[in-house]
């Protein structure tokens, strides 16, 4: 998924306002859509950054990427 590439290229480039920001933004866009686990891992990971707590935010990305593969497969078309 885009979203995790984003965070991973902000990651390896060593900034954390961009990592903490696309984080933010994943949140609430999420809970735009009523996407609350997603929503929920956003700020998990938000707040992760936020406290440098690198092995938390890597446990919640983790987490995100199969939510968000989850939701795809639950939104692919069937024949």
């Amino acid at each position: 998924p885009v979203i995790l590439n984003k965070i991973a290229s902000a990651r390896a480039q060593n900034c954390t306002e961009s990592q903490q920001r696309i984080a933010h933004k994943l949140k609430g866009t999420a809970s735009q859509f009523g996407l609350q686990k997603i929503a929920q891992l956003g700020e998990s990971i938000e707040n992760a950054i936020i406290c440098n707590d690198i092995n938390a935010a890597n446990t919640q990305l983790d987490r995100l990427q199969i939510e968000l593969e989850a939701l795809s497969q639950s939104n692919r078309p069937t024949n």
